[in-house]
């Protein structure tokens, strides 16, 4: 009997050893899952790290270029309001040259169109404007800078 219980407990041994093999295994096991874990964790915190400098390297770069595109704005209105002071006595002579411009060629067209026949005149209507300008011919014939020869040749 004590044969077969030496047997019968040496199995139980045998059969303890391999559950605690087992039980190591898995705790073997767990450890590798938890250093991946860690080695996760660690590169997803040196990744947002990363992150975090890039976005710190953007903000400063839109810093710098919201600087840039204000100063350049500034000069731009500065350059522009310097540029509309000098050139604003241009403009209004230009464009008091063009008015002048106008009322001369519909002084010429009322002139040369005083001797055309009347069916010639309904054809082609005159503007309003040239009321204006009739008045102003006969005011410079009435001055006498205008001949009545030089009207009637015409």
């Amino acid at each position: 009997m004590d044969y077969a219980k030496m047997i019968d407990r040496c199995l139980k041994i045998k059969t303890q050893k391999l559950a605690w093999n087992q039980q190591c295994v898995k705790i073997g096991h767990q450890e590798l899952l938890n250093d991946q874990l860690r080695v996760k964790i660690r590169s997803q915190r040196l990744t947002t790290e990363q992150q975090a400098e890039n976005l710190r390297t953007l903000r400063l770069r839109n810093d710098l270029l919201q600087s840039q595109v204000e100063y350049n704005r500034k000069m731009t209105n500065a350059f522009s309001r310097q540029f509309d002071r000098e050139n604003e006595a241009e403009e209004y002579n230009i464009s008091t040259m063009r008015q002048l411009l106008q009322l001369q060629n519909r002084g010429f067209e009322t002139v040369f169109n005083r001797g055309v026949p009347i069916e010639v005149r309904d054809l082609f209507p005159e503007p309003a404007d040239n009321n204006v300008v009739y008045e102003v011919i006969r005011q410079l014939t009435d001055a006498g800078y205008i001949n009545n020869a030089d009207s009637e040749f015409v």
